[in-house]
């Protein structure tokens, strides 16, 4: 989750987190096991991480959960947004949070009631605007003859910008079609491909594309 082409992405990372989860409710139930240990035990977490390429869980390591990274007695450096440190926990509570509504119906206060009888998927996004640093998650809803019934779970990670040097560009082949478009007035970034603009030319349709696995 260090390249970011645009404003909003799923990338290498959060793909293969989404296809570990969905693929198997026992996937599910292992990640939560894990991600509600204490906070000191982060970098157990990464090690559970196994989905992940090594290279992807040492840069979420030291870049998400610097508390983690960071030698005995030594301060976290977030080389993102060290305002907002620790970032690993939000990110920690943002994960039980999703993952146990996948797995659990929610009451009408937002407690947790009785396990859902088929996990609901996720769908996540890493959003890189604004100035805020928090996770959200929200319910899906479908309807069935004009029935509403929990559908599915999005997670979306809302963080600042990142800074200019660290605001990854790719080009060549080296890229992918991403199911995310947008709709702006500004110019495109360096991995969004035009799809479409209106008539007099002032608003632009992008697609997202990221780096191939």
């Amino acid at each position: 989750m260090g390249f970011m082409p645009g404003n909003v992405s799923k990338g290498r990372e959060l793909r293969a987190f989404e296809e570990f989860i969905n693929d198997n409710p026992q996937n599910l139930k292992d990640a939560l096991k894990e991600y509600e240990k204490p906070a000191s035990e982060i970098d157990e977490l990464m090690d559970f991480a196994t989905f992940l390429r090594p290279v992807d869980r040492g840069h979420i390591r030291a870049h998400w959960f610097p508390e983690a990274a960071a030698k005995p007695g030594d301060p976290a450096k977030n080389p993102y947004w060290p305002i907002f440190e620790p970032m690993g926990k939000v990110i920690q509570a943002g994960l039980i949070r999703a993952l146990k509504t996948c797995q659990k119906k929610v009451n009408a206060n937002g407690t947790f009631g009785a396990e859902r009888a088929q996990y609901l998927p996720i769908d996540v996004h890493w959003v890189c605007a604004g100035k805020a640093f928090e996770v959200v998650v929200t319910l899906g809803i479908d309807f069935d003859n004009g029935t509403p019934f929990d559908h599915h779970v999005n997670m979306l990670i809302l963080t600042p910008a990142l800074p200019t040097t660290r605001r990854g560009e790719v080009v060549g082949d080296d890229l992918q079609d991403e199911n995310i478009w947008t709709v702006q007035h500004q110019d495109l970034g360096p991995a969004e491909k035009e799809v479409a603009r209106d008539p007099d030319k002032s608003i632009v349709t992008a697609r997202l594309t990221s780096r191939k696995d």
